[in-house]
């Protein structure tokens, strides 16, 4: 222990623990026991493992929660959801359905925005993309920033590289990000223009499938089985 983290994963972390917690209770054993013959009966019903908390959606689709931030579906901006806060997610609850879950993050001042729950409402309104604080966030693969930079190249305005690329992501969002995603590379590996009409050509050509040819049975090896058993 002592500051160490030679662990390959947190599950050979908690096996460690245990085991170090099996060593350390074993002479508390016949004390558990005493302890566990007051103990009272369960409650019937299993208490929660999370906290609640009731809270509007922001402008930007946002909800906060411990002090950070998760984004949600852009169509639920303004309205009130339940939060269930649990210690490793976070799920948010409207109209009695569960409609996303992330994990949670620790610490203050972060946050973990979705690309797919913001893209319906940057494509409507593309000036507010420039200046997204959680801009970063949007480019879900190092194919998506490349895209994105090249578009930035190719293009005088800045703006109209961020509609591009916006009617990109919201391609990824709604179809494949990773059949838009091998677009991409292709495009970005060739002379042909990157624009979203180049990319749903490549994802729509259809993949010329390989013949392939199954000879015929012939049951008469059957046959011959049959005749050496009669034998």
């Amino acid at each position: 222990m002592r500051g160490s983290s030679d662990f390959e994963s947190r599950q050979e972390y908690e096996a460690f623990l245990a085991k170090v917690f099996a060593g350390r209770n074993a002479n508390r054993e016949a004390r558990l026991k005493e302890d566990q013959a007051t103990l009272r009966s369960l409650p019937e019903r299993r208490l929660n493992s999370y906290q609640r908390r009731r809270m509007r959606v922001s402008k930007g689709g946002l909800v906060r929660v411990k002090k950070n931030w998760y984004s949600v579906n852009s169509r639920l901006i303004g309205e009130l959801v339940d939060v269930r806060i649990y210690a490793e997610r976070i799920e948010v609850w409207y109209a009695q359905r569960r409609v996303t879950h992330m994990p949670r993050l620790h610490g203050t001042g972060k946050a973990r925005v979705e690309y797919r729950h913001v893209i319906d409402m940057l494509v409507r309104k593309p000036g507010a993309f420039a200046p997204y604080r959680y801009k970063a966030d949007l480019f879900a693969s190092h194919t998506l920033r490349m895209a994105y930079d090249e578009l930035k190249r190719v293009h005088s305005s800045s703006l109209a590289a961020d509609k591009q690329y916006l009617r990109v992501l919201h391609l990824a969002a709604k179809e494949s990000e990773a059949a838009v995603s091998a677009a991409l590379s292709q495009l970005l590996n060739s002379t042909q223009p990157l624009t979203l009409v180049s990319v749903k050509t490549l994802m729509n050509q259809e993949i010329e499938e390989p013949s392939v040819q199954v000879r015929a049975v012939d049951l008469s090896a059957y046959n011959s089985l049959l005749h050496h058993e009669a034998l």
